[in-house]
């Protein structure tokens, strides 16, 4: 598998580099943007991991023109990607917050990629959440996180996630914005569901 690996941090990108190589991945490296850019024209690779703060290029534009170019998007940041960017902004498949350990960001690779490979659509009463895609109802993005707790829900299984209630919020807003009528609630005796709104 080709991957694009961008970071500011030289020595990371060489470490990390090294990694990939070691599980079989073929890695392009860049240090800015306009690296990134150039190389996708050269070559499209099947994911790319990107600094948050890459420098001569915007986060938020690289991630439209990757997104464009059907190219699934990891952004490592130094914070947690707060919920009103997560409900606001297109985004990437999944965001990593620094500090992480290498089998971190490995796990979270093919986590996205298994999804853009093998996954399949999730109903969920009457929303649909293709995997491949990463969207929701055909039009709202979400993260491979958000995803993995939509099937979780799904299946009325139990989230041991601590984040699980910040992610529903999340997704609630995000089926404000299809101006859809429901939200993502508890029902006694019947696990999580989508309801109409009240009033």
């Amino acid at each position: 598998m080709y991957i694009m690996l961008g970071c500011r941090d030289r020595d990371f990108l060489k470490a990390f580099s090294k990694l990939f190589e070691l599980e079989g991945y073929t890695v392009e490296t860049a240090f800015d943007g306009t690296q990134i850019i150039t190389g996708l024209a050269e070559k499209k690779p099947e994911l790319a991991v990107l600094d948050a703060e890459l420098p001569r290029i915007r986060c938020g534009e690289l991630i439209k023109i990757l997104n464009d170019a059907d190219v699934p998007v990891i952004i490592i940041t130094g914070r947690k990607p707060r919920v009103a960017d997560l409900m606001n902004k297109d985004l990437a498949m999944a965001y990593i917050s620094l500090p992480f350990l290498p089998d971190e960001l490995k796990a979270l690779v093919e986590d996205v990629m298994e999804k853009r490979q093998n996954g399949s659509i999730i109903k969920f009463d009457d929303a649909e959440v293709d995997e491949q895609k990463f969207l929701m109802c055909g039009k709202v993005r979400l993260t491979a996180e958000e995803i993995n707790i939509i099937r979780r829900l799904s299946q009325k299984q139990t989230i041991e996630n601590g984040k699980s209630a910040a992610y529903i919020g999340a997704l609630n807003n995000k089926l404000e914005m299809l101006g859809r009528k429901t939200r993502i609630k508890y029902m006694l005796n019947e696990g999580y569901r989508l309801v109409m709104n009240d009033g």
